[in-house]
């Protein structure tokens, strides 16, 4: 598999934000009480890895925190094609944690989006959920701008 155009992984993000924006609406209807303190245990282990200065450890538990989320959607084929499309992206994703500030920024996005979770919000957890990936596309745009800018 060829790798994929800048444009191309433009729209990726914002396909997967479209997906994102849905797993988590439908997650603040159906989520359940155990699933709810998965994703807040998940979101302190992506504190704990922001603490430890660990960009790694920080995205394999903030993948986590986006598990839990689309498991608890309740929708399978809807989890199954955003967790498809999160693997497709997932070495540009790495790559925007390394924006200075990101990974702070992204585990307060977390905390907005587990505080509409956790109030039936689905429309706030829509849009949260929705601007994070959004932003991660900007992120990675200005990443490669500041790549070819030391070149």
């Amino acid at each position: 598999m060829r790798a994929p155009s800048f444009r191309e992984m433009i729209e990726m993000f914002e396909v997967m934000s479209k997906l994102d924006g849905m797993c988590a609406r439908l997650a603040a209807r159906r989520i359940s009480d155990q699933q709810l303190f998965a994703l807040q245990q998940s979101n302190i282990e992506c504190e704990d890895a922001i603490k430890a200065n660990d960009s790694d450890l920080y995205y394999q538990k903030h993948v986590e925190f986006h598990e839990c989320i689309y498991s608890a959607c309740g929708n399978v084929f809807l989890a199954e094609e955003t967790h498809s499309l999160r693997r497709r992206l997932q070495s540009f994703r790495r790559l925007q944690l390394r924006v200075r500030g990101r990974m702070l920024k992204s585990l307060d996005e977390h905390s907005e989006i587990i505080e509409a979770i956790r109030s039936g919000d689905a429309g706030q957890a829509d849009l949260v959920s929705r601007q994070q990936v959004m932003i991660q596309g900007e992120r990675f745009n200005d990443l490669l701008t500041h790549m070819e800018q030391d070149m």
